[in-house]
C-alpha cells in the first residue's frame, strides 16, 4: 500500500471540481465539518482523518467514472475541499517535522492537484 503523502500527491481530478472545491476552503472548519463529514463524534488525527477521507473520495469518484445515480456533485465537492484542507494541513506538519523535502528526495514534478490548489 502505498504511504500516505504518495497518495495525496498522487490524485488527479478533473480541474472544475477542484476549481469549485478551492472556493470552500476558506470556510472549512475541521472540528465541524470533519467529523459530520466522517461520521465520527470526534475528529480523528490528522494521518488517519485523511485516509478515510482518501478512501471516500475514491469511493465517490468511482460513481462520478461509472455515471451512477447514486453519485452527487454536492458530495464530492465537500469530500475534496475537506480533503484539500487536511491534505494542507499534513503536508506543512510533515514539512515542519523534517525541515526539509517531504521525502528526503528531490521535489517531484507539478501535479494538477499542485497547480489547482496550491499545495505547500
Amino acid at each position: 500500500m502505498q504511504d500516505l503523502t504518495t497518495r495525496i500527491t498522487a490524485l488527479s481530478r478533473p480541474s472544475l471540481l477542484l476549481r469549485a472545491a478551492k472556493f470552500g476552503l476558506d470556510k472549512y472548519s475541521r472540528n465541524r465539518d470533519l467529523r459530520r463529514i466522517l461520521g465520527v463524534p470526534q475528529c480523528p488525527s490528522m494521518a488517519t482523518g485523511l485516509a478515510r477521507l482518501l478512501d471516500l473520495e475514491h469511493e465517490v469518484n468511482h460513481q462520478r467514472q461509472c455515471a451512477s445515480p447514486a453519485y452527487s456533485h454536492a458530495r464530492h465537492v465537500e469530500l475534496l475541499i475537506a480533503f484539500m484542507s487536511e491534505a494542507q494541513a499534513y503536508l506543512a506538519a510533515q514539512h515542519a517535522k523534517t525541515g526539509g523535502p517531504l521525502s528526503g528526495k528531490p521535489p517531484a514534478k507539478s501535479t494538477q492537484l499542485d497547480r489547482d490548489v496550491a499545495l505547500t
